[in-house]
């Protein structure tokens, strides 16, 4: 997942990150053999080629994070780094609403099926302020990402969902709530 924004204040990228264990929800399927590792100088090839292709995008910030699927690692480049992620932030809206709904008990009503079916499917914003509000904007929005886990991501100050910033690893996070079993249910 990558995010850009002209926005950003551009910075030197620093290395990719080493890859990190897997991610609580992501055991692996299978146990590598101990070569699966990328050595460091695959690591820094990787980052080089990256510094290169950023280097045809002044003033943008970009945030990239990829899950190996075989073992579970995620590698993050750079490591934490915040983006505005515009109508990537739907995702986010969707979990969240999801989440309100099984916490609730609730199946969900039918006006919030449309909503998040035009939001999700048509990147429909009206439909998403719907969401957006009836979630509770800025603070729903906040407390619903604690409890997906996500560390990094945060509605602007103009309390607008469009506006809220996020990394790559952290939209990796809400891509994998949707095969898991944790924090959302089937």
């Amino acid at each position: 997942v990558t995010a850009s924004s002209p926005l950003t204040r551009p910075t030197p990228p620093p290395d990719v990150t080493a890859p990190t264990a897997p991610h609580a929800t992501h055991p692996p399927t299978a146990t590598p053999p101990a070569s699966a590792a990328p050595t460091a100088a695959a690591v820094a090839e990787v980052s080089s080629r990256i510094r290169r292709l950023l280097a045809h995008r002044p003033g943008s910030g970009v945030s990239i994070a990829a899950l190996d699927l075989t073992n579970g690692r995620r590698y993050r480049y750079p490591a934490s780094r915040s983006v505005r992620i515009a109508g990537l932030a739907q995702l986010d809206l969707l979990e969240a609403l999801l989440l309100h709904y099984q916490q609730s008990g609730q199946p969900l009503s039918a006006a919030d099926t449309t909503n998040a079916t035009a939001m999700i499917e048509h990147s429909d914003s009206d439909a998403a302020d719907t969401l957006w509000d009836q979630l509770g904007g800025a603070e729903g929005f906040q407390a619903a990402n604690r409890q997906l886990g996500l560390t990094h991501t945060a509605p602007d100050l103009d309390r607008y969902w469009g506006l809220a910033n996020s990394t790559a690893d952290d939209q990796l996070t809400l891509l994998a709530h949707l095969q898991d079993s944790q924090p959302l249910n089937a």
